[in-house]
């Protein structure tokens, strides 16, 4: 049954497919997250109690009936566990949930760190499936669109408002990121403007602190996949050139910046310093007082903030940083793990990706995985300000992506093993 499902005739690993049961399942789940996450029509359906994690209860049974799928499929191909890469992740995710657990049992404490630990587990569940699939390109163009359509609507929403609210704020790491998308797929130079200029756009529409830093993390991703391989192909007057008008523009978007702050001081966001470094200072004394293994995360994921009264519908509020939490919350053992984890996943990815087999993936998986690698790297930042890890849909987004770029190094790992036993 799970075969007839998920793969309906054995077929080549890497053959061309439509989208089957398991992908509309998982789509119509990412279809929650991404409502969830961005909320492009203001129903903050996330803070709602009986739909909050639907799109996870969802996804998981589509994960393991692909699982099933593809290892009764007698043509796939070599088999490449996840657990070796993501052990690291999945022991901190056990780790937080049985903390979250036993504040919520033992110390009846609500905002727990369940969903930090829960929406771990994504990254493995998203890369077996990923890697496993016949051909994601149609899954991850209709998750792009997705996307595409959140941002949309949520920019004809905000424009209403006259940006009193930017209806992106803490998915900066997501939607900037869709310029690169472009950016890759250009065939032209012109395109590749277009998409530098349509990626500053979307700085410019999410408005945040966080959203300059991820446009430049963006910009020198592209710069060092992109341009940098060329550099060595002109001559030496030529890279000087390059090097010199990249810092004279570095310069001019410094001083622009620090010139808008200092002459008009509202028309930029000013992170709301008070706040954050109260939060900062009370999961820092969480630190202080157990740095080896924190309070092992069976302390509250929001409390009670009293210093002044906060524009929000309660004032139970985060820390605002999800890597202070770890920090806090699970001390030096705990932030070594997360590191550690995120180190053993990247440098996998980087050196299977990089080794791929010329020609192996098209150029839209390609442009795929550098939008959804910007967007994981983009991400750092974003976590360290604000509480992704603990909102259903964006820690949901935040950890299917890394899932996805794992998988698709997976699959160039399997690609090259295949042809190197030929």
């Amino acid at each position: 049954m799970a075969s007839s499902l998920t793969h309906r005739q054995p077929v080549a690993f890497g053959e061309r497919s439509v989208l089957n049961l398991t992908d509309l399942g998982i789509l119509f789940g990412l279809f929650l997250a991404v409502l969830y996450a961005m909320d492009p029509f203001v129903i903050y359906i996330d803070k709602r109690t009986v739909f909050k994690h639907f799109h996870l209860i969802l996804i998981f049974p589509f994960f393991v009936l692909a699982w099933f799928g593809a290892r009764l499929n007698t043509a796939r191909s070599a088999f490449i566990p996840i657990s070796p890469i993501c052990w690291p992740l999945m022991l901190l995710a056990v780790w937080i949930l049985a903390g979250a657990m036993y504040a919520r049992f033992h110390y009846k404490i609500v905002e727990t760190f369940l969903i930090m630990g829960a929406y771990m587990l994504v990254t493995a569940g998203t890369a077996r499936f990923i890697a496993d699939h016949r051909d994601p390109v149609r899954l991850l163009n209709a998750y792009l669109g997705l996307v595409v359509g959140a941002v949309v609507i949520g920019a004809f929403w905000q424009a209403g408002y006259l940006r009193t609210w930017s209806r992106f704020h803490e998915m900066e790491q997501l939607t900037v990121p869709l310029a690169v998308f472009m950016f890759v797929r250009a065939k032209t130079t012109t395109g590749r403007v277009a998409a530098v200029i349509a990626m500053l756009g979307l700085m410019l529409l999410v408005i945040k602190n966080t959203s300059f830093l991820v446009t430049g993390i963006a910009l020198a991703y592209l710069w060092w996949c992109f341009v940098r391989p060329q550099l060595g192909k002109k001559q030496a007057l030529g890279r000087m050139l390059h090097f010199y008008l990249l810092a004279v523009l570095g310069v001019l978007l410094v001083a622009g910046y620090a010139a808008i702050k200092l002459l008009k001081h509202d028309a930029l966001p000013d992170g709301n310093p008070k706040y954050r470094l109260f939060t900062y200072e009370r999961t820092w004394a969480d630190f202080t007082q157990s740095p080896i293994w924190g309070k092992s995360f069976s302390g509250a994921g929001a409390e009670q903030f009293g210093l002044f009264q906060v524009g929000s519908s309660t004032q139970i509020l985060p820390s605002h940083s999800d890597l202070l939490d770890i920090l806090g919350q699970g001390g030096l053992i705990g932030m070594s793990l997360f590191v550690f984890a995120v180190w053993r996943i990247a440098r996998y990815v980087y050196a299977n990706f990089r080794d791929r087999r010329p020609g192996f993936l098209s150029n839209t998986i390609e442009a795929h995985f550098h939008w959804l690698a910007v967007s994981c790297l983009a991400a750092i930042p974003v976590v360290a300000f604000n509480p992704i890890m603990l909102q259903p849909g964006k820690a949901f987004l935040l950890w299917m992506n890394l899932g996805i770029v794992l998988g698709i190094a997976i699959r160039c790992r399997v690609d090259r093993e295949a042809e190197n036993k030929k």
